[in-house]
């Protein structure tokens, strides 16, 4: 079982003193003897409150005692008068699937599928709780994000990358579903970019995690101490406030090492071959695969295998994978542009009690011990339209034991997802064609008017108008005479 350790009494200039691993390494030395596994730890800070996650050892984000403990910290801390912001802190140094992947090895025990659905639900309800408080909550990726743990930090209103974060949905690599209100945050990136995520399992690392709108703010790893020593010394905190101090940390030349994987130009319009039906996605990649192949070989070019074109890639990818969890990986990303968290999250219960119901039925081999094998799938790829709707229905729509969520009260209207990230390319089409939800009277036609637009509302936000220029160089023309050119949206 994982051990929960509090450490409030220590001195809130620990911070100023050492960097913030080596703080949590001194820390665990400290209470090595007590706790030899100390993979969550709680922290004060003057009025800031912190959880911090580090898995250098071992961790379980399912582990019932382990949930329950963030749970139980967090809800004093968000009532607590004493305590004006709370910042949750992913360390993890080693990739996070382990947890998903011992979840899922369980499913064919039919003794410990009640655990794992209890497990489940608690995981969605505290990723909901997090949503849902009061104090300003920040949530920093400073490692492995992937999985269920990334429940923990994609519904907070202030996400941070850093050089170190590694984001991905890898669980359809593996037979199952992404889950922690993931197909929320994935429905909500630009077109088709969060079904490429969840059917792919494809990493985001460093910078690219906070471009691509994952994380609303980036910053190097060597300055979460400064993160957390400013939230602690503002005297009246507001989101804003907040807001601006994450801003300030921004380094836009810093000299740090980030394997940033942002994907750009055509490359990135790829990506919307995802917003086809799966076997539409898999004859298009197909088609490209041999089109790619056979230039390659007139040209008497050889394909690196382990660097290949993102659509060779995507294809490999998707083949490895079981047609029916691509199915509903992908119908849950599509329903969930169009629901409240909460709906997602029990649209997931529902997935996941299923899933853990009818596991034998679709396939024939579950991983063992600590390895991960492919899932073997009991039906060959089929495009075939009544085996789609059979599962569609059973997963989705049909009779379901699925436990309803508990959720906590909402103080008031959730900010959108987006609020202190970069402008979304929905958010731009819609001002330039004249829809958007906050449109003024006319269209916003110029790249100027963009920018004053979006600094009006999120002030000199970093990466904020190179955000702008990009989506306008893919996705519009300019029309009319030279001295009075006007954005035209021309893509889908």
């Amino acid at each position: 079982m994982l051990q929960v350790r509090h450490l409030e009494h220590l001195s809130p200039n620990i911070f100023k003193a050492h960097s913030l691993r080596r703080w949590l390494s001194s820390a665990s030395s400290r209470f090595a003897k007590q706790t030899p596994d100390p993979s969550v730890q709680f922290q004060s800070n003057l009025a800031t409150r912190a959880f911090i996650l580090d898995n250098s050892q071992t961790t379980n984000i399912y582990d019932i005692p382990t949930l329950n403990a963030i749970r139980s910290k967090v809800q004093a801390w968000d009532s607590a008068h004493l305590c004006t912001s709370i910042i949750g802190i992913n360390q993890n140094k080693h990739s996070a699937l382990a947890d998903d992947v011992t979840l899922v090895s369980k499913v064919f025990n039919p003794d410990s599928r009640g655990e794992i659905i209890e497990s489940l639900k608690k995981e969605l309800e505290l990723s909901q709780l997090l949503a849902s408080l009061n104090k300003p909550y920040v949530a920093v990726m400073n490692g492995h994000a992937m999985g269920g743990i990334s429940g923990l930090a994609l519904h907070a209103p202030f996400r941070v990358a850093t050089e170190n974060t590694v984001f991905s949905m890898p669980q359809t690599g593996f037979g199952y579903i992404s889950g922690g209100g993931a197909n929320f945050a994935l429905s909500r990136l630009d077109g088709a970019f969060g079904a490429y995520l969840s059917l792919t399992g494809f990493e985001l690392r460093g910078r690219a995690v906070f471009e691509h709108g994952i994380a609303t703010h980036y910053i190097p790893a060597r300055r979460i101490p400064d993160l957390v020593d400013r939230l602690s010394s503002l005297e009246e905190v507001s989101m804003d406030k907040v807001d601006g101090a994450l801003e300030d940390l921004f380094y836009e030349n810093c000299d740090i090492e980030d394997s940033s994987t942002k994907l750009t130009g055509d490359t990135q319009w790829d990506i919307e071959i995802f917003s086809l039906s799966l076997p539409e996605i898999m004859e298009t990649l197909e088609m490209k695969d041999e089109e790619i192949r056979q230039r390659a070989k007139t040209d008497r070019v050889k394909l690196d295998e382990e660097d290949l074109p993102l659509p060779l890639k995507a294809f490999k990818a998707l083949q490895q994978r079981s047609p029916n969890t691509l199915r509903i990986a992908l119908e849950a990303v599509r329903r969930s542009k169009n629901m409240t968290l909460e709906d997602v999250l029990q649209m997931e219960m529902r997935l996941a009690t299923t899933y853990v119901s009818e596991a034998e039925r679709y396939f024939s081999a579950p991983i063992t011990g600590d390895q991960i094998t492919q899932f073997v799938h009991r039906y060959p790829w089929t495009a075939e339209a009544e085996l789609q709707t059979q599962v569609i229905h059973e997963y989705f729509d049909g009779e379901s034991s699925a436990p309803k969520l508990s959720f906590a009260d909402q103080a008031g209207e959730r900010r959108p997802w987006l609020n202190y990230g970069l402008p979304s390319q929905e958010e731009i089409r819609g001002l330039v064609t004249g829809v958007h939800f906050l449109a003024h009277e006319r269209p916003l036609r110029t790249v100027d008017a963009l920018r004053m637009h979006f600094h009006s509302l999120r002030g000199e936000k970093h990466g904020l108008e190179e955000r702008i220029d990009e989506v306008v160089k893919h996705c519009c023309v300019q029309e009319g005479e030279a001295d009075n050119k006007k954005l035209v949206w021309v893509r889908d």
